[in-house]
């Protein structure tokens, strides 16, 4: 038995596509997969938010990864969710978490696969909501990079920009 649904990085991402629909109720109308990957990763980057309002959780983020650039107990969500899936549905896609530090390019959906192994990028908005997350992801340690100091209060105050400047992107992003 798995309660993933107990976890605050699901609980904050589920949020997140409430606090998008109530900026851009617009969005929920569109059947393009690239808005339905955004309003994907607009939860995943509400719950990265949340964990980095911790202190303590970005104290242990910074000892783990000090410039932000490698895989983190922070940028990857819904570890429980993907395990559970992992265990009933081997090979899944969603087995692995969603991970918001990525290499991954934007590509035209329609040339991605429909299915592929655990974490690759495939035609599927939770997927292809990781293009849109790292792309978060790196603005957050872009803005941490550029702080004079590589403390956690320097930390919070780069994540507070990254979600005032993703917010901004919402209200003035056409479709």
């Amino acid at each position: 038995t798995y309660f993933s649904d107990a976890s605050t990085d699901l609980v904050a991402h589920e949020i997140g596509h409430g606090l998008l629909d109530s900026v851009r109720p617009d969005l929920w109308d569109i059947s393009f997969l690239e808005v339905g990957a955004f309003h994907e990763a607009f939860g995943d980057c509400l719950a990265l938010l949340t964990a980095l309002e911790d202190t303590e959780t970005r104290a242990r983020l910074l000892a783990q990864a000090p410039t932000l650039r490698k895989r983190n107990f922070v940028e990857s969500t819904a570890e429980d969710l993907s395990h559970g899936i992992g265990r009933a549905i081997p090979g899944h896609n969603a087995a692995e978490p969603r991970h918001a530090f990525n290499r991954f390019k934007f590509q035209i959906p329609s040339t991605l696969p429909a299915d592929g192994g655990p974490g690759k990028l495939i035609n599927e908005v939770h997927s292809f909501g990781m293009i849109f997350s790292g792309c978060f992801w790196d603005l957050l340690a872009n803005l941490f990079a550029a702080s004079a100091q590589k403390t956690e209060a320097a930390l919070l105050a780069a994540a507070r920009l990254t979600g005032k400047l993703v917010i901004a992107g919402v209200k003035g992003a056409v479709v």
